[in-house]
């Protein structure tokens, strides 16, 4: 008859690894809190029970360079915070647009002499979207070359204009075209 017992230096062992992984544990557990609690300070306890400022603010105009006003607004107490759903807005009728507003570009006389360029060249293109995609483009060109590179976007509007059935002339034909049209009215 086999009987089989326990060996005494396996129980050990084994007690030995689980008091060994519980002391390891408790101390990361211990090392986590203690990490946690040295993360802020007073300075980061919040003071207020609201989230929202209800002083007033500014808005100031993104360049500094226009005329632009400065607008000092003061939120609406009476507005209930907007999580409520408790204002005054209702939902109104959708209704379908069935073409796109017109377009309403302002031009320079050095955006209009580089179009009429390229239309002296056979690029004409109408869509204003595109023509503002050609004036980047020269732009761009005019970047590239005061840093000694190739421009990127003159190839890439003049490959557009072709499979857009703009130009039938080759992408490189139209992209000289653009070059040749930024340098003489944008580049300086």
């Amino acid at each position: 008859m086999l009987m089989r017992f326990r060996s005494t230096r396996a129980t050990r062992t084994t007690r030995a690894t689980r008091t060994t992984r519980a002391l390891g544990a408790g101390v990361l557990a211990l090392a986590t809190a203690g990490a946690l609690a040295a993360c802020g300070d007073d300075s980061s306890t919040a003071e207020s029970d609201t989230s929202a400022s209800s002083g007033p603010s500014q808005v100031v105009p993104a360049n500094p360079t226009t005329s632009g006003a400065v607008v000092t607004t003061t939120p609406n107490p009476h507005s209930g915070g907007g999580d409520s759903g408790s204002g005054d807005a209702q939902d109104g009728g959708i209704s379908e647009i069935t073409e796109l507003p017109e377009a309403s570009a302002v031009r320079g006389e050095e955006d209009n002499a580089f179009l009429d360029e390229l239309k002296g060249k056979n690029i004409e293109v109408d869509d204003q979207v595109l023509q503002d995609q050609m004036i980047a483009a020269a732009h761009e060109q005019c970047l590239a070359n005061e840093e000694g590179r190739d421009s990127f976007a003159v190839p890439a509007i003049a490959g557009q204009l072709q499979a857009l059935g703009e130009s039938d002339e080759d992408p490189e034909v139209i992209a000289e075209a653009i070059k040749a049209a930024a340098e003489a009215n944008y580049c300086g």
